[in-house]
């Protein structure tokens, strides 16, 4: 059954096609010998972006859950490669949702290896490092700074109060217009064919943090950012 809306899915099927056939392209650009090194790193990005995006847009159409965990574990290789350091800031999000579709996979040897990768690359985030640590009873133990947009301060209040309504104000009135000014908001107006942009819009660390704190969400079942049957995932 369909998850997302706004868009059906003819459209997804169309859209994750486009951007299969979009990923094989670069991943022979990657083996091409001639591409220059310095080259390297925009190809390995532009691969996480098309790769992750099929993830979204495959649970937007409705795929089963069990049929996207390979595409998850494929992903890791590309993440890896681009999370360092100097990028951290630019792709803050796209890591949050790769964490966080993560842990509400419950693939626990895909997040050993972006704990070790967080490490390796001296990437202290509090948010992050909430979602890698908790362990039922140690917020206050949790250190870092918050190097992604100040939206996120919401996140780690409701977190650090254990205020289930702060997280719920935050995936209904925060989460959705803190993207302006991501190629991604509003792709779901755009309807010139040839042109598909538009994935879905899910609030993944919303549910990871809900899985974590193991609060109760029946009343987010019908919410259209939160991805109710990803946290209920194998329950």
């Amino acid at each position: 059954m369909m998850r997302d809306k706004n868009r059906t899915k003819e459209y997804f099927d169309e859209y994750i096609e486009e951007q299969i056939e979009d990923f094989k392209e670069f991943m022979e650009l990657l083996d091409d010998e001639s591409v220059l090194k310095e080259r390297l790193p925009f190809l390995k990005e532009t691969l996480f972006d098309y790769k992750s995006e099929i993830i979204i847009a495959r649970y937007s159409r409705g795929d089963s859950i069990d049929e996207i965990v390979s595409d998850y574990n494929e992903l890791l290789v590309f993440w890896k490669d681009t999370c360092n350091m100097e990028s951290i800031q630019g792709a803050y999000e796209q890591s949050l949702w790769y964490l966080s579709i993560g842990i509400l996979l419950g693939e626990k040897e895909s997040l050993k290896e972006i704990r070790k990768t967080l490490e390796k690359n001296k990437i202290n985030d509090w948010l992050f490092n909430f979602l890698l640590y908790y362990n039922g009873n140690n917020i206050d133990q949790i250190s870092g700074e918050l190097l992604g947009h100040k939206k996120y301060q919401s996140l780690k209040k409701a977190i650090c109060t254990l205020d289930r309504n702060q997280l719920i104000h935050y995936l209904e009135k925060e989460w959705y217009p803190g993207f302006k000014d991501f190629g991604w908001y509003d792709s779901h107006k755009n309807t010139k064919r040839g042109h598909n942009l538009y994935f879905g819009y899910w609030c993944f660390e919303a549910g990871a943090i809900v899985k974590l704190l193991k609060w109760d969400d029946s009343d987010l079942k019908e919410q259209q950012y939160y991805p109710y049957d990803l946290v209920h995932y194998k329950e």
